[in-house]
């Protein structure tokens, strides 16, 4: 891919190709991403959503927490910690109305596994296909990447074509 599409992916998703160009003894990102510009999008909307989904489970997960701990608190009587929770733009008379109503039959949010961040090893064309190797993420980013691969099977590498089709046996992929 051309240096600047793949700088643009960097600088878009960093916690992802936090190793871009990085130690060749310790990444293989060392050479950057090794395909046809035409995946452009397939790689840059894959890591949209893995990013998108990390961040909103990081998010979630930390809000459960802190309503969990203060639920805790408020069953023992010290309710700030849950009125402080609750408001909105220093709306205080609401916020004790949703501590009263949540104290009358108290329900702790379940608290989602956490997801480590998605760290590319390397991203490449083999067979035909993108190939995109990784650590960290979860079965949602997984899934993701799989798309994003099976998808590229039908989109030509160059040209970012959807008639794009594997072709000779030597998994060269072509629009054309």
């Amino acid at each position: 891919m051309k240096l600047e599409l793949e700088k643009q992916l960097v600088a878009k998703y960093p916690k992802i190709f936090r190793d871009y160009r990085g130690d060749m003894r310790k990444t293989c990102m060392h050479w950057g991403m090794e395909h046809g510009d035409g995946w452009y999008n397939l790689l840059d909307h894959a890591c949209g959503l893995i990013q998108h989904h990390i961040n909103s489970r990081r998010d979630y997960r930390a809000h459960s927490l802190q309503f969990n701990r203060c639920l805790a608190r408020a069953i023992k009587g010290d309710t700030k910690g849950l009125e402080w929770y609750f408001t909105v733009n220093g709306n205080n008379s609401w916020a004790k109305k949703q501590v009263e109503d949540t104290l009358k039959a108290p329900k702790f949010r379940e608290v989602p596994e956490k997801v480590d961040q998605l760290i590319a090893e390397q991203v490449k064309e083999k067979f035909g296909t993108l190939n995109f190797y990784t650590s960290g993420g979860d079965d949602f980013c997984f899934g993701v990447i799989r798309m994003a691969e099976s998808l590229s099977a039908n989109t030509c590498e160059v040209c970012g074509s959807s008639k794009g089709k594997i072709r000779g046996g030597v998994g060269i992929v072509t629009g054309k």
